[in-house]
């Protein structure tokens, strides 16, 4: 996203208004999303969960989520938590409320919270993770929609081209 703002914001500077310079939409909610050791999640980090990992890969990458030495009686603190941070992204206000009361209340395990990620991601991601499973197996139908996409990235991309030829001086 940063790079296509970039060219398009060149591009505009030198050539004059031609392209639109495209605006990220990242609810704050999400800005920064914690990997499973607590860092920032990336690839690059090797910290991240897979949207479509193996049931048994995915299990393994969601229970291997850093937490602390805490006892399972011990209160704990969500907002230090990387488990709650996971967890609230896929809960409501209501929901998160209730989680942070478990946390701070004591008597709460890890292998829980891990558990309760577990299925709330397999619920929210489970139709996605479906149906790419769905299409894995109908290689021709991909490239069929595939090619019915290109056709109309073209009806819009050769317009914007040759505006953008033109602006820059060069012959279509």
């Amino acid at each position: 996203m940063e790079v296509t703002r970039d060219i398009a914001q060149y591009f505009n500077n030198t050539y004059g208004e031609v392209l639109t310079v495209p605006e990220p939409y990242i609810p704050e909610s999400v800005a920064t999303v914690p990997g499973r050791d607590g860092r920032k999640m990336s690839k690059s980090y090797d910290n991240t969960i897979g949207l479509f990992a193996e049931e048994d890969e995915l299990r393994r990458q969601i229970f291997s989520i850093v937490t602390d030495s805490a006892s399972v009686a011990e209160p704990k603190d969500p907002d230090r938590s990387v488990l709650y941070a996971i967890l609230k992204l896929f809960c409501d206000a209501e929901t998160q409320a209730y989680w942070a009361d478990r946390f701070r209340s004591g008597g709460l395990g890890y292998r829980e919270v891990k558990q309760a990620i577990l299925d709330k991601f397999t619920e929210k991601f489970g139709p996605a993770r479906a149906r790419r499973k769905e299409l894995l197996s109908r290689p021709e139908y991909v490239d069929e929609i595939l090619k019915r996409g290109v056709e109309q990235a073209r009806k819009i991309a050769i317009p914007v081209l040759r505006q953008a030829r033109d602006a820059a001086g060069i012959p279509n």
